[in-house]
């Protein structure tokens, strides 16, 4: 065993015992109960004051090896009392009043939680636990936890009028707390400004119940309407400008209410869709979401929660399973009619929520624009949830956040593009401090570039005044990016660049911020000391990940690099890497990457300034991680390759060839980033759809696929004259295509043209017995037979039916259809 008196068991204790109130060398007892109430301790810990070097008597060190264990910690390796020594000392001390005095003579070297949950606990200190943080919460479950064992103890402190919450309470309130962890991570302490916004938020979702502001911005309050019951709120803007922080802080400012007080009760739940387990396509995922929430907020509705929550999983693995089976023909009716069944009682539990009362509920939706990105078809179907949704419950209040607006009337718009001035100032010192930090040290060959950046740039942040930190907001404005760019630009040339008179005038005529992005890192590029960094920095923001390798192989070539050996492109790479303004590290791994906020406005401008530059370094990429993939292959090569590929807008039959789904959905974040007639195509593989707009710039091939999903998708949702505009984009394509032209054939005879439907049966028929096809033969020819019944063809339909009978199997489930549609018939 490891000896006690060795360094590793801790420091000695900030506030030891004197000498002379230190127990005799063989009280174990003293120290047992020293430590009864400690989450941990060091051996130092209880050494009196005085004790030289020599470590722990033969006393204590016996103590610890035979009365205590090893214990990982934050501080380290310490000791904590065996559960069995720990129960027997805590049943021996019994009341409150000892334990408090036990305490306060208990070491205090270090953080100890649950030592200080204890102290609060006995002071009549603690707060609610649902106002507790995650770690004091986890410090009073070790804490009762020590108590389970020792009952006259427990007891004697619940006679005391101290009693331990039960374990069931501290486990629902770590479930609470970790729910609103992601939120106070992004909206912590620091969070400062944004007061007006906040207030819109407030005004929009709380209004009094019979009010509604109209949807297209006028201001004035209107009686609620059967179309627009509230109007939804939409925080757009582009990305880092702060919309998920600004929503989570009013989310909490909810979420921390008292649930006593009577504004406590206005339920609120967070979704956010960046979680995968969040499916527009299936909305009831977002209700099972909200009622594990409300769940977790109200503790007296756990149970009934627990139980609507189980109902509903049930429905979506019921409904995932036969998702394969249902006919496309079939609709929504059988879905929607559990949906509204779903959707009425968690509108009860609602209700049951706000004790009955009419209080808001707010439903947040952060990372809206991942519905965005599935389509329009997506975008629709979770917009029809919540319509249905705010039906049942009027007092329904919606506040999504998306990088762009929503085109529907329901919604009111509230964009964020930029800081208001107390927080871009907060926000630019914030940058000019953090530069401070991360500056790193030159490398021995670059001291050109640490003597210019030295005398050119600040000391520290406090070198910029109040004055000149709005001068730089006024030269730039208020975007976060901005500012980050122009903190790293003054860091390297001082506050006095920016006013520069070339570049405040290129800064002036550049009217958007996207632009003035543009002009402040091409500064800084052009800034750099080292030739060949500026070379990678630029036409290198096109790889989206940057190794030795990728310089060696990719790069040196269309960059103008010259020959570059392994030892060269490591000593390139690690220059490079140390210009922190430009890359961000992978931890773990010898790669960085381009920063996204600047590499998402620069790539543009360099398409746009050097097409082939940028052709050249995708193809050379392709080359590179094709051959790496036969050597290594990983999802992670195959992802990069594709990338490459879809860059360089590469035909649908090349790209599925090297398609994986696992790569592809590495693929999603950088579809901005890719030609239209590539995003098609992405979009397409993913499983989603596109607008028309878009779908007009695919080949053939992706739009025919595209064609197929989007056109289902319609005819599923009741949208026949919408599916038909979308066969008529291409009708040359449908013409000879089996599927397309079924779903012509169903578009018309859903719209009432079944003559016109009727024309095209005989052609589909033969498009089915040319596949050698007898399913969808059989399909077409019971739509066909349908569609005689609706014109008064008996004879044709008596026909249709009897080579569908033909056609199908006699022990093929479809032969039920046939049978059933001759009863008919013959009815």
């Amino acid at each position: 065993m490891t000896d006690p008196s060795s360094p590793e068991h801790g420091s000695f204790p900030l506030a030891p015992l004197p000498a002379d109130q230190h127990p005799p060398a063989d009280d174990r007892r003293t120290y047992r109960e020293r430590t009864a109430l400690l989450g941990s301790f060091s051996a130092g810990d209880l050494l009196p004051r005085g004790v030289g070097d020599d470590g722990p008597g033969p006393a204590l060190r016996d103590f610890l090896i035979e009365e205590c264990e090893r214990v990982t910690t934050p501080d380290g390796r310490r000791w904590s009392l065996t559960p069995r020594v720990r129960a027997r000392t805590l049943e021996n001390l019994s009341t409150p009043e000892r334990l408090l005095d036990i305490l306060e003579t208990a070491p205090r070297a270090g953080r100890d939680m649950a030592r200080d949950w204890t102290a609060r606990l006995l002071a009549h200190a603690n707060p609610p636990l649902e106002a507790q943080s995650f770690e004091e919460l986890y410090a009073a479950l070790t804490v009762v936890g020590w108590f389970q064992d020792a009952p006259s103890a427990r007891e004697a402190l619940a006679r005391g009028t101290t009693p331990l919450p039960g374990l069931d309470e501290i486990q629902h309130g770590i479930k609470r707390a970790r729910l609103l962890q992601p939120l106070r991570a992004l909206a912590d302490a620091t969070f400062t400004g944004r007061t007006r916004e906040l207030a819109t938020l407030s005004r929009l979702t709380e209004a009094p119940p019979q009010y509604a502001e109209r949807p297209d911005g006028a201001g004035e309050a209107v009686l609620a309407t059967d179309d627009v019951l509230f109007p939804w709120l939409i925080v757009h803007g582009p990305g880092g400008v702060g919309k998920s922080t600004l929503v989570a802080r009013f989310v909490l400012d909810r979420a921390d209410r008292p649930t006593a007080a009577p504004e406590g009760r206005a339920p609120c739940v967070y979704l956010s869709f960046d979680r995968h387990d969040l499916v527009p396509d299936r909305p009831l995922t977002l209700i099972a979401e909200a009622v594990r929430q409300l769940g977790l907020l109200f503790p007296e509705l756990a149970r009934r929660a627990e139980e609507l929550e189980q109902g509903l999983r049930t429905t979506l693995t019921a409904d995932r399973l036969t998702q394969t089976e249902r006919s496309p023909h079939s609709g929504r009716h059988a879905q929607q009619h559990d949906e509204q069944a779903l959707v009425a009682a968690f509108s009860a539990l609602v209700t049951a929520a706000t004790g009955g009362a009419s209080h808001p509920f707010l439903l947040t939706l952060d990372a809206f624009e991942q519905v965005q990105r599935r389509g329009p078809l997506a975008v629709r179907r979770v917009l029809n949830f919540l319509h249905t949704l705010q039906r049942a419950h009027p007092d329904l209040r919606v506040l999504a956040a998306s990088r762009a607006p929503v085109d529907d009337p329901r919604f009111r718009r509230l964009p964020l593009e930029g800081f208001d001035p107390t927080t871009a100032r907060a926000f630019l010192r914030q940058q000019l401090a953090a530069g401070d930090v991360t500056r790193r040290a030159p490398a021995a060959n670059d001291n050109a570039s640490a003597a210019g950046s030295t005398a050119s740039g600040i000391d520290s942040a406090a070198d910029t005044t109040g004055p000149e930190a709005d001068a730089i907001i006024g030269i730039v404005g208020s975007n976060p990016l901005n500012l980050k760019l122009a903190a790293a630009l003054v860091h390297r040339e001082g506050t006095d660049v920016l006013h520069d008179p070339q570049l405040r005038r290129h800064l002036h005529l550049r009217l958007g911020d996207e632009a003035v992005q543009g002009v402040l890192y091409r500064r800084i590029l052009d800034h750099l000391h080292d030739p060949e960094l500026r070379r990678i920095a630029s036409p290198g923001l096109v790889v989206r990940k940057l190794t030795p390798d990728v310089i060696r192989e990719v790069l040196a070539v269309p960059c103008g690099l010259g020959n570059v050996d392994e030892e060269r492109a490591r000593r390139l790479f690690h220059r490079f890497h140390d210009e922190a303004t430009l890359v961000e590290e992978l931890p773990g791994q010898d790669t960085v990457v381009h920063r996204s906020d600047v590499r998402r406005v620069m790539l543009p401008l360099l398409r746009r300034g050097n097409a082939g530059i940028v052709n050249r370094i995708h193809r050379k990429a392709v080359r590179y991680y094709a051959f790496l993939d036969t050597k290594q292959p990983s999802t992670e090569n195959r992802a990069e390759e594709l990338y490459h590929r879809l860059s360089l807008a590469q035909a649908t039959h090349t790209l599925d060839k090297r398609w994986t789904d696992e790569a592809g959905a590495l693929l999603e974040d950088a579809m901005v980033e890719l030609p239209p007639r590539s995003q098609v195509y992405l979009t397409e593989r993913l499983g989603n759809t596109v607008d028309a707009d878009l779908r007009a710039r695919a080949d053939d091939e992706t739009w025919t696929r595209q064609a197929l999903r989007t056109g289902t998708a319609l005819l599923a949702e009741d949208s026949p004259a919408e599916a038909l505009a979308l066969l008529d984009e291409r009708p040359d394509q449908v013409k000879g295509h089996l599927v397309l032209m079924s779903l012509r054939v169903r578009s018309l005879a859903a719209l009432g043209r079944s003559e016109e439907a009727y024309e095209l049966v005989d052609q589909a028929l033969d498009l089915a017995a040319e596949a050698t096809d007898p399913a969808a033969f059989t399909e077409l020819a019971l739509t066909g037979a349908r569609i005689c019944e609706d014109l008064g063809q008996f004879s044709n339909a008596r026909d249709l039916l009897a080579q569908a009978r033909r056609a199908v199997p006699d022990d093929d489930i479809q032969m039920l259809s046939v049978a059933a549609a001759q009863l008919r018939l013959h009815r």
